[in-house]
């Protein structure tokens, strides 16, 4: 069970199989600008995210196309995570994620982001990142073994012991949520 050494550079209409399995986002420079995220980037060789896709989600066509899409920040924590790091950077602004019943805890916890920031976060993604894959019918089981071995940043689980975990939570993350409650239904 290995990744494919080949890291795909990413467009909207990557060919990804409907297969389930698990997938890593890297930054290709190895940088975001910020100073604590950084500092994991430089020992895990860039590795932003690790998910997991399963087959009733589209796969990993399905899963990786939904964080490449503008719109789909709410439903997307690498895009949450992402843009709250580069928020100042990109201009992008924290809105509650829409929904057609009033806004809930919910909509705050997965904000998204207003236009045009949200499509600014696409474009950076398109230009700056890089994707690897691996097919595999068990997600979770493979996740768990590889988040140790590539420890990416955005890992909120705690599946290995992330240092700027908590920064990103309840520094970045927070700032977010707040400014999505704030803000209200656009």
């Amino acid at each position: 069970m290995n990744f494919s050494n080949e890291r795909l550079g990413l467009r909207p209409d990557v060919d990804l199989p409907a297969k389930a399995g698990i997938y890593a986002f890297h930054v290709r420079s190895g940088k975001l600008g910020d100073r604590v995220i950084d500092a994991v980037l430089k020992e895990n060789h860039g590795c932003l995210y690790l998910g997991k896709a399963t087959v009733g989600a589209g796969g990993l066509h399905g899963r990786i196309r939904t964080h490449l899409r503008t719109g789909s920040t709410g439903r997307s924590s690498l895009r949450r995570s992402l843009g709250a790091a580069l928020k100042n950077r990109l201009g992008i602004k924290a809105i509650p994620r829409p929904s057609r019943k009033a806004i809930t805890r919910k909509a705050i916890t997965n904000y998204a982001f207003a236009e045009p920031g949200d499509l600014a976060l696409t474009q950076w993604m398109l230009r700056a990142l890089e994707l690897s894959f691996l097919v595999d019918e068990d997600p979770r089981a493979a996740e768990c073994i590889w988040v140790p071995k590539l420890r990416p940043v955005f890992d909120l689980e705690g599946l290995w012991s992330n240092p700027a975990a908590g920064y990103i939570e309840n520094q970045l993350r927070e700032a977010c949520r707040r400014e999505a409650e704030l803000t209200g239904p656009v």
